[in-house]
């Protein structure tokens, strides 16, 4: 049974246009690779925002992060809705390549959050997993040649309704199939 290349393509690499990133010498872009999921797998996670699991989540996941009671204080006010997208970005990225702070290498999806939250590359790589969720067969193929920065589409063109897959204000929960 085919279901649509996406078991093939779980995990692919993602090298984000951000800052004219794909510009440079190809050993220092930003690249991460990302999960893609399964329809099962985004109703999942709609479920987050319902009772403790996101608080239990954030107990068990960020509080290592934290260097300082003040730290401590934000993680323990930070709004459900961010420990979300947290949550997401965290579990559905990883190899996190030439990210770097204060000249230094952060490779932990969590910390990247931390440091991306709310800018340009948070949304652009939050749109990455949105669309690559929605995508399968030769459009999911032309999609991570694209996100790649290979340039290695396919003949076939991405019709134009999924050119919105790019959106990064598009919310997850809008991405669930209809039963």
């Amino acid at each position: 049974m085919d279901f649509g290349g996406w078991k093939k393509l779980r995990w692919f690499n993602v090298v984000p246009e951000y800052g004219d990133n794909r510009d440079l010498p190809e050993q220092e872009r930003l690249s991460c690779d990302i999960r893609r999921m399964s329809p099962l797998e985004i109703g999942d996670q709609q479920g987050w925002n319902q009772g403790d699991t996101m608080l239990q989540w954030r107990d068990h996941q960020l509080t290592e992060l934290a260097v300082d009671d003040e730290d401590r204080a934000a993680l323990l006010t930070c709004p459900v809705g961010v420990l979300v997208q947290w949550r997401q970005f965290a579990e559905n990225t990883r190899r996190w390549r030439n990210f770097t702070v204060d000249g230094e290498a952060i490779t932990d999806p969590r910390q990247v959050f931390l440091a991306c939250s709310g800018n340009a590359l948070f949304a652009e790589i939050n749109a990455y997993i949105v669309g690559a969720s929605q995508l399968t067969g030769e459009k999911l193929k032309n999609f991570v040649g694209r996100v790649s920065g290979t340039d290695q589409d396919t003949d076939v063109p991405l019709a134009a309704t999924d050119a919105s897959l790019i959106n990064a204000n598009t919310p997850l929960e809008s991405v669930v199939p209809s039963s």
